[in-house]
């Protein structure tokens, strides 16, 4: 689903509800630029990378946000997914730049050459994306518009000797006051331009300018602390201070401040959704408005009763946040959304922990155990490795169908986000069901990036029969794979391929297949390869080859029945035992009850063993440690 700037508040309940009764929430960010990384010798450490990144996510800006909200149907077996698209506008609102408030951005040109070519049209973050503020932007646009009201921000204009026509323009109303007073102020004094003049017969119109209005405004506040000054188009009202008044007029304009502040919080009330913020300052008179941007007439209790339920679904139950390599997307998120952001890589963690107590990279869950060199885990090649298992069955809702259409809308961020959640659901549930770590994948030092075999897929199993046919090509747009939550269509009546792991027929154990010189058979160029540094915005994918990386041994894999298990022999040292029932998980992520599930049928609960070997951890390759935790 589309969303700009004028259809916002229209979608924005249903947002918060679908994150609300979210199972996980997967993200995609793009940007207007990305770090400059120095030509070094040696690795970087993560304090490195971090502190790069942060100066980037300082510089550039997010323009553009996917989320998918992952629903999850434990009882019937299925996932309904909604994924959202949002171009995100840099550009700040009246009154917000009139009380001072500035935001300064850069953008890249080889960022901007990279998403040009994948059709990202870069008016739409300007003339339709949805504005935001982020927390400490609000709260400074707070301080400067109740500084402005109290006038608190306004220095005192020093008049010099020779600007003659101000200093008469000052004792003349100095006069006109002082005189109006001495009449027991009885009817209204305006001060225009005219006031002390001995021409006020003159035909042109009195009028006052802005120069002369903070003049006018000065002396008042300087010597009249009895008096107050109205500020009108062409002239400046005094009248006596009414101090009940005064305050009530003050408490009304701050009221004012408040709401003008609120209604441009716009993008952050997801992410106030997603860390189970605070929303009890999101007005439902906001959100009753029609998709073209005007009010309507609406249930408002309906509104609100159904706001108080997402706000307290969100309080009571941390939100799951996946990602693909998406350590430069959090520094990104953070610094946009949140606030300024910590100096050290241990206080970031620490502050990304403390607002999503579970995060998973896809990249890390594709990867894990991958050896010291920097396997193939792009966005794209790991979802078509599992394009073709049907299991986990995952339904797109009938209102969400914008990529359902058999084309590729790669880079553009709620389309990768779809493929993210894909890729959550369907590679942790093969994971868990195979009920072994990853293998490792090591070439040798010779080996290139282009030269890599196509079966090579960091971690991620291929399926039987990997050539491509016309059939998994109409599978791009996930017309079959993922359907319509008003589909008939499932997966149990389906079949379903089974995906194995590389093994060695004669079950000994040996390299993989290589020539003489060391280089794998079957060369294949990936019809991912990338141009430029700016082809890898989110998907880094770094040569890092090792020549003291020590090729690992393959595993003997036993045969695999049509759900991709392993017949049961009675060894304990699966993951998964259909023999016994599953147990239930304590914590914020617990489900209801939990049940036997076959195999792959379900990913792994949030909370069981299986997340703490992948969750929390965030792949940085190029970096000596690879990989960042978040520990808190």
């Amino acid at each position: 689903m589309e969303i700009d700037r004028i259809s916002f508040p229209h979608h924005l309940l249903g947002v918060l509800t679908a994150i609300s009764e979210s199972h996980f929430v997967s993200i995609d960010l793009e940007f207007s630029g990305i770090g400059t990384r120095p030509s070094k010798s040696r690795k970087q450490t993560l304090e490195e990378r971090y502190k790069e990144t942060k100066e980037a996510a300082e510089k550039f800006q997010i323009l553009q946000i996917g989320i998918t909200c992952v629903k999850q149907d434990y009882h019937d077996e299925h996932y309904v997914i909604r994924p959202y698209n949002f171009n995100i506008s840099p550009l700040l609102d009246d009154p917000l730049d009139q009380w001072g408030l500035e935001r300064n951005f850069s953008f890249q040109s080889g960022a901007c050459q990279f998403l040009l070519r994948h059709g990202f049209q870069m008016d739409l973050p300007f003339t339709k994306g949805v504005p935001y503020l982020s927390r400490d932007e609000a709260k400074l646009a707070k301080q400067l518009g109740y500084a402005k009201l109290d006038k608190a921000n306004i220095a005192d204009i020093v008049l010099k000797d020779h600007e003659v026509q101000a200093i008469s323009f000052v004792g003349n109303v100095r006069e006109a006051i002082t005189q109006w007073r001495k009449k027991e102020m009885r009817g209204r004094l305006y001060i225009t331009s005219n006031v002390g003049q001995k021409d006020t017969d003159s035909e042109e119109p009195h009028s006052i300018s802005n120069f002369e209005k903070r003049l006018v405004h000065q002396l008042v506040r300087a010597e009249f602390p009895d008096l107050n000054t109205i500020s009108k188009h062409d002239s400046i009202l005094v009248v006596p201070l009414d101090k009940e008044r005064e305050a009530n007029h003050r408490r009304m304009r701050k009221k004012n401040i408040k709401t003008d502040i609120d209604n441009r919080v716009g993008f952050r009330w997801v992410v106030e959704a997603l860390v189970g913020g605070d929303l009890e300052r999101l007005d439902p008179i906001y959100i009753a408005q029609s998709v073209a941007g005007y009010a309507e007439f609406v249930d408002l209790k309906g509104i609100k009763d159904r706001l108080y339920h997402a706000k307290d679904a969100l309080i009571r139950k941390p939100r799951v946040l996946v990602g693909h390599n998406m350590f430069t997307d959090l520094v990104y998120f953070y610094q946009a959304f949140i606030g300024a952001l910590p100096d050290t890589v241990d206080e970031f963690q620490k502050a990304i922990h403390k607002l999503f107590p579970l995060i998973v990279d896809t990249k890390y869950l594709a990867t894990h155990n991958c050896g010291d060199i920097s396997p193939f885990s792009s966005l794209e090649q790991i979802e078509e490795k599992l394009r073709l298992q049907r299991i986990p069955d995952i339904q797109i809702h009938k209102d969400h169908t914008k990529y359902v259409q058999g084309t590729n809308s790669f880079h553009e961020a709620g389309y990768d986000s779809l493929l993210t959640a894909n890729i959550m659901i369907r590679l942790s549930a093969k994971l868990e069901s195979d009920g072994t770590y990853i293998e490792e994948v090591v070439l040798s030092d010779e080996d290139e990036w282009f030269e890599a075999s196509e079966y090579i897929t960091g971690g991620v199993a291929p399926a039987i029969d990997d050539a491509p046919s016309p059939e998994e090509i109409s599978l791009h747009g996930f017309r079959s794979v993922l359907k319509p939550a008003n589909s008939t269509f499932s997966a149990s009546n389906s079949p379903v391929p089974s995906p194995v792991r590389p093994q060695n027929p004669s079950g000994s154990n040996k390299k993989g297949k290589k020539g003489k010189t060391g280089k794998l058979t079957g060369k294949a160029v990936s019809r991912f390869g990338m141009a430029t540094r700016f082809d890898q915005l989110r998907i880094e994918e770094e040569e890092e080859l090792s020549s003291s990386s020590s090729p690992t041994q393959a595993q003997k894999t036993p045969p695999v029945d049509e759900w991709g298990n392993q017949p049961d022999d009675g060894s304990s040292s699966r993951a998964w035992d259909v023999d016994e029932p599953a147990h239930d998980h304590e914590g914020p992520y617990a489900l209801p009850k939990a049940e036997e599930k076959a195999p792959m049928v379900v990913m792994p609960q949030f909370g069981s063993a299986f997340w703490k070997v992948y969750g929390n951890k965030l792949r940085v390759f190029g970096t000596e440690e690879g990989v960042l935790e978040l520990t808190g």
